[in-house]
Formats: C-alpha cells, sequence, structure tokens
C-alpha cells in the first residue's frame, strides 16, 4: 500500500479546496433557523438600522446563508455564479454582483453611486477597478435601481445600455429621529465616544476635563468616515476663521476610512487645544442628542450618492449646508444652504452668515420648517410605494 507523506497528502487537500474554490458556480444556500440564531442575526444584521421594539420582525421573515463569499462574487477576479431563485419574483442585490438568477426571477442591483470610477483620487486604485468590472458584468442581466436622479445619469454615461434598464428610487429615512432637548446627555456621549486616534491618553484626560466643565457648547457638527471624498480639510480651514473670531466648536464624528492621515495631520492641532472634538462610533439612539444640540450641519463632501446625514440632521431640525453638488441639490432642493466645496472662503461665509448675522438666524427658521416638509418624500411608506409600484412595472413588463 502507497504511503503518501502527510506534507504532500496535506498539499494535495489544499489544491483540491483550491480547485473546488475557482471552479464553483452555484451558490449553494441553506434556511437558518430564525429561532437558534435569533440573538445573533439581530445583532450581526439589525441592531443598528432598526428600533429594538422591531425586533419582533425577524419572526416573519425567512433567511439563507450561502456557501460563497462577497470576495468570490465581486472580488478582484469576479466569476459568474448562479443562484436558485426558484419561487422568488425579485432578487435584490445591494451592490454589483456576477449571479445570474433563475429564470423566472428579476434580478435587480441597488446602485449607490459611480464615485469609485468618476472620483479615482478619492478612493484606492483597486476599488475603482473592482466597481468597473463587477458593474459591466452585473449590468448585463440585471435591473438597476438608484437612490437619486443624479447617480442614475452618472450609471447611464459609463453603461449607455442601462438607459432603458435603470430607475431612481431614493433611500427611506428612519421615523424614529426628532429634536432631543438634552444637555446632559450630550456631554455624557461625548466623553464615552471620544476618539483616541489623535490623542495620547494624558490629552485625552485633559479633553474630558475641558467637556465636563464647559459651560456651554456651541459647536458646528460633521459627520462622515474620514476619507478624501468627504472633504473635512477644506471645512476644518473655514471653520477655524470662525472659531478664533466666534469661539465655535467643530465636532467631528466619524472613524477611519482610507487615504486619511493628511486629513489627521490637519485635525491634530485643533484636537489638542481643544477646539475640535473628535468622536466615533455612535449607536444610532445617541445621533439624534448629537443632531439636536448643534448650532448647524456642515456636509461640504465633493461627491455623494444620496448622502444620509443631512437627513438625519434635518430630522432633529437642525439647520443644513451642504456642497451644491447635483445629488444634494436633487434630494434636498431649497431646504437647506448651498455651498461651493471647492471654496474654503464660501464655505465659511455661508456658516458665517447663517450663523452669525440676524439675517442668518431667520433664515434658520425657514430651512427647519422646509426641511421638515422636504423629508416626506423619503418617509418609508412614501418610498416603499415607490418600489411596490416598480415591481407592478416589471412584473407587467415580464409578462407582456
Amino acid at each position: 500500500m502507497l504511503k503518501i507523506p502527510y506534507k504532500i497528502l496535506n498539499k494535495l487537500v489544499m489544491f483540491k479546496k483550491y480547485y473546488n474554490y475557482l471552479t464553483q458556480r452555484n451558490i449553494n444556500s441553506a434556511e437558518l433557523e430564525i429561532e437558534i440564531f435569533k440573538d445573533y442575526i439581530w445583532r450581526k444584521v439589525f441592531q443598528y438600522t432598526f428600533d429594538y421594539n422591531e425586533k419582533g420582525l425577524l419572526d416573519n421573515i425567512k433567511l439563507f446563508v450561502g456557501d460563497t463569499s462577497q470576495c468570490r462574487i465581486s472580488g478582484a477576479f469576479p466569476r459568474k455564479m448562479t443562484l436558485n431563485t426558484n419561487g422568488y419574483d425579485f432578487a435584490i442585490f445591494q451592490d454589483s454582483r456576477w449571479v445570474q438568477v433563475s429564470d423566472n426571477t428579476i434580478k435587480i442591483t441597488r446602485y449607490h453611486d459611480a464615485l469609485p470610477i468618476l472620483s479615482i483620487d478619492t478612493v484606492h486604485t483597486k476599488n475603482m477597478e473592482n466597481h468597473y468590472k463587477n458593474l459591466k458584468a452585473a449590468s448585463k442581466n440585471s435591473i438597476y435601481v438608484c437612490n437619486s436622479e443624479p447617480v442614475r445619469q452618472d450609471l447611464i454615461k459609463i453603461i449607455p445600455e442601462l438607459e432603458n434598464k435603470s430607475y431612481t428610487i431614493p433611500c427611506a429615512l428612519p421615523d424614529n429621529y426628532s429634536k432631543v432637548n438634552d444637555g446632559i446627555k450630550l456631554k455624557s456621549i461625548l466623553i464615552s465616544r471620544l476618539s483616541s486616534v489623535c490623542l495620547l491618553e494624558t490629552q485625552k484626560l485633559k479633553m474630558i476635563d475641558r467637556i465636563k466643565n464647559a459651560k456651554k457648547l456651541d459647536y458646528i457638527l460633521h459627520l462622515a468616515t474620514i476619507e478624501p471624498r468627504k472633504n473635512l480639510r477644506s471645512l476644518i480651514k473655514a471653520w477655524y476663521y470662525l472659531h478664533l473670531k466666534y469661539g465655535i466648536k467643530l465636532i467631528v464624528n466619524g472613524s477611519l476610512g482610507w487615504k486619511y492621515q493628511e486629513i489627521l495631520d490637519e485635525m491634530k492641532p485643533y484636537i489638542k487645544e481643544g477646539s475640535l472634538i473628535h468622536i466615533e462610533k455612535l449607536p444610532p439612539n445617541e445621533l439624534p442628542i448629537l443632531y439636536s444640540h448643534a448650532k448647524a450641519f456642515i456636509f461640504p463632501s465633493f461627491g455623494e450618492g444620496f448622502g444620509l446625514p443631512p437627513k438625519e440632521a434635518m430630522q432633529c431640525e437642525c439647520p443644513v449646508i451642504v456642497s451644491d453638488i447635483p445629488a444634494h441639490k436633487w434630494v434636498m432642493g431649497d431646504a437647506v444652504l448651498y455651498c461651493d466645496p471647492y471654496s474654503i472662503n464660501d464655505i465659511s461665509s455661508k456658516i458665517e452668515y447663517l450663523l452669525f448675522t440676524e439675517e442668518g438666524k431667520e433664515k434658520q427658521k425657514e430651512l427647519i420648517s422646509k426641511g421638515l416638509e422636504r423629508l416626506k418624500l423619503y418617509d418609508y411608506r412614501v418610498v416603499g410605494e415607490q418600489w411596490i409600484n416598480l415591481f407592478d412595472t416589471l412584473k407587467g413588463k415580464k409578462n407582456a
């Protein structure tokens, strides 16, 4: 009997696994036992987007787990995979995936933005390459639903064939955000969520003391991942002039993303002197307090698909200043004040006008009123009706 050395046998086994990995074409799935994994599923998937009182929703859904990783479907070398969707009218993917669904199922891809292709200086090259590969592959057999009309127009520029296979349905907003008056809790949140990224432990203790002893916290707020597209460096430059003149602080709520070192270098001196407060990892139930006490929410990003944070701020009756990019104008209309993201002077002057002039204070009331009205467009019931209408339209076309 032939004896194969363990090392060789182990390599043969690994080769077989790798071969199977490369040649697998079907996504195998099995239904999860909700009762057994209910707590895990809630914590892993739903905890940060649903209210705890809605946990019962899990009792009325089916969940399946597959044996195929995201990397295999949409990594650097995406491969066409097949998913058995018999019995389902639609299969909705949250990003471009080269997946073939069953013939009786309509595949829908939710498309958030084309920025990895159109703003390549703000992402890693690999992100751009992967985004295009997967978009090109998935577009052959999928309907695309974009979260704003400017995103749809960008999509058509990249893949013209999708003009008649793409639709626009905005994001829906949660209905549990509203203005909160709780100044004591604000300090507690700032202290407990204070980031250590730019501070030594001794410096962090000094910052905590400053927050505790502050009689009044006047601040403007910025909430976003720390990465180049959000234009935080320009905001810091625009804000600091106003800080020297009026004493207003800047609170940045955001975790590190990519290409962030130059942004951190910009933040560090102001964090150390206590004029800029960097916090991160806030749970959803704490965000309304942060929005509600801010003098204004500032979002001067270079590009967005929809942009949720400004709408959350509007829900909490916080006046908003955003960059004058197409997506913001389409989504927010005249319910916000616009600034040129490429002009530090314009960002600064718009903040100064809104917060420190009599005319601006009247403008705040107008923006808050218009904002609450504008948000009705993104009520989950309104957006849900748009999805139902789309499903009916697509089924009608298929059966025609």
